[in-house]
């Protein structure tokens, strides 16, 4: 192992964690060297627009459909697509039952995009999503799908849950209780991830363990 890594902001829902081209934060070394790219074409409604690299890939990687993937013109949209979780096995956390007595499961996915998802079992709805600022660099091969680099890895393992329902009541509300998630980059890096998800609401990065092997 070679050292474990604590945020000073573990807030992953503060503006300084954000994924968004508007954050400061994430410069472009960060990124992995991109200003000097060429500027990304954008059809805008049937217009072809230009936009900087680095704003662009930012956009697309939060989430908006920049290459215009379903084809309506729009490119401020919702990019419905994800990555592939080729070796990863979700995780279901419940954190309690509807008022239909209906567990609320919430599944938590890595890709090989880079994203930890998460997922409301009942409507489908995407909670949130998570990108290590470790995968940030790889992010432009994904973004420019060439295929010259071949197939990309990102959060290739498998996401697991500990689970502390004290009382056991089959809710996550009491005393001392909470979920932690760990997962792994694998084939995708050397970094081991910890989050507290005790409050879907209000995420937490834990820790990151860089290690020889993971």
């Amino acid at each position: 192992a070679t050292g474990v890594l604590t945020p000073s902001d573990p807030a992953l829902n503060s503006t300084a964690n954000g994924l968004n081209w508007t954050n400061a934060s994430i410069t472009d070394a960060l990124l992995g060297g991109v200003s000097t790219k060429p500027n990304v074409f954008i059809n805008v409604f049937g217009f072809d627009v230009q936009m900087a690299y680095g704003p662009g890939l930012l956009l697309w990687s939060s989430g908006y459909d920049i290459k215009d993937s379903d084809g309506n013109g729009n490119p401020f949209d919702s990019r419905r697509v994800m990555g592939d979780p080729l070796h990863a096995e979700p995780a279901l956390v419940q954190y309690g039952l509807t008022a239909g007595d209906v567990p609320d499961l919430v599944a938590y996915v890595a890709t090989n995009d880079g994203y930890l998802h998460a997922f409301d079992s009942l409507t489908g709805k995407e909670n949130f999503a998570f990108v290590p600022q470790e995968m940030l660099p790889k992010l432009q091969n994904i973004f420019d799908d060439t295929g010259v680099n071949g197939k990309a890895y990102g959060l290739d393992g498998n996401v697991v849950s500990w689970i502390n329902d004290a009382d056991h009541d089959g809710t996550i509300s009491g005393t001392g209780e909470h979920v932690y998630l760990y997962f792994v980059m694998r084939k995708g890096g050397r970094y081991f991830y910890s989050l507290d998800v005790t409050n879907r609401n209000a995420l937490e990065l834990r820790w990151v363990l860089e290690c020889g092997m993971c």
